[in-house]
């Protein structure tokens, strides 16, 4: 009997200790990829709208710079700069294109439809907000108008976050073959309703006589991500 009430104790107690954690928002930022990032660098990822993300991007790359897979970064949809910060901060000795209008969707890209959403940024607010922008190359205007001059680069990583199938199809038909061996392409939304799985859609149809297969990743907006062969 005596043991019993002592477990009983142990565990109401236990319960306790972790509703108040659980209130402070620590047991995330304790756990959350222990074996990879500092305390610091998991309160950040924990304080992040989306850390499941981030995090996977934070993964890629380390991955990147441990194994020198060779090449710039490149985000694709940048709205205020959120990614684009977390990258630069991560690898600024690489070159960061950033492919976005900075006034919200094209009507290209519309299909006549109205959507008034990611209009409130500008070029000059994403600069700002990254910092130190050595390295960083703004490309605005429509994609893949927008791209100019990029023969002869490689790239080690991409972020496509287009929201819309026409531009995402062609951030994949424009960089798969300019990605390094081994090259991360991450896809945001493919696992999600938006745009009548727009992003989805333009990811199977691009892989269907491709080697790569994609990996879903858990994250708020359902990424899905490959790595080139």
């Amino acid at each position: 009997m005596l043991n019993l009430l002592q477990s009983l104790l142990r565990s109401f107690s236990f319960r306790d200790e972790k509703k108040a954690a659980q209130s402070s928002g620590s047991p995330t930022s304790d756990w959350f990829l222990r074996s990879f990032l500092t305390d610091e660098e998991r309160h950040a990822l924990v304080a992040t709208d989306d850390p499941v993300r981030f995090g996977s991007v934070s993964l890629a790359l380390r991955d990147i710079g441990e194994n020198a897979i060779p090449g710039a970064l490149a985000e694709c949809g940048v709205y205020r700069g959120a990614m684009s910060k977390f990258i630069h901060d991560r690898a600024p000795e690489r070159t960061l294109y950033l492919f976005d209008t900075f006034s919200g969707f094209d009507v290209h890209d519309l299909d006549g439809r109205s959507d008034e959403r990611f209009r409130d940024t500008s070029v000059e607010g994403v600069l700002s907000y990254i910092g130190n922008s050595e390295h960083v190359v703004v490309r605005k205007g429509h994609f893949p108008a927008s791209v100019g001059e990029l023969e002869t680069e490689q790239f080690a990583l991409v972020m496509i976050d287009f929201d819309k199938y026409q531009p995402t199809l062609a951030a994949l038909t424009l960089f798969y073959p300019r990605m390094s061996r081994g090259g991360y392409v991450f896809l945001h939304d493919v696992n999600s309703p938006e745009s009548d799985w727009a992003c989805s859609r333009a990811l199977n149809e691009f892989l269907k006589d491709k080697p790569e297969k994609p990996v879903a990743v858990p994250d708020m907006w359902g990424t899905s991500l490959f790595r080139k062969i």
